[in-house]
């Protein structure tokens, strides 16, 4: 916030300097905490192994009234990858130029 003084001779308004205004939109006395543990709820569509990789789809709030619908639905969990073993490229892609062999 400036602070504001008016000029000896012309009166004219001058800033002479800034106040700084602390922030209270975000103190926990002012507006309580920013959220409670019990407003969020989050529940996981189908459980994961921890050493498992891939995606794991989560339900929030509302949605998570909607889990049994969503497991009920055929799900493809099948999966086809194309690879060649033992050759490595320059940008790692199938028609890079091969820059290291290895018998496999």
């Amino acid at each position: 916030m400036p602070i504001v003084e008016p000029h000896e001779t012309s009166g004219a308004l001058l800033v002479v300097g800034e106040k700084e205004v602390p922030d209270y939109t975000l103190h926990p006395l002012v507006c309580g905490e920013a959220f409670r543990p019990e407003d969020i709820r989050l529940e996981e569509v189908h459980y994961m192994e921890s050493t498992s990789s891939g995606v794991c789809v989560f339900a929030l709030n509302d949605e998570c009234e909607k889990i049994p619908e969503i497991q009920s639905r055929s799900w493809v969990n099948n999966y086809r990858l194309e690879g060649v073993f033992g050759r490595e490229t320059n940008k790692h892609m199938i028609k890079g130029r091969v820059t290291l062999k290895v018998d496999y």
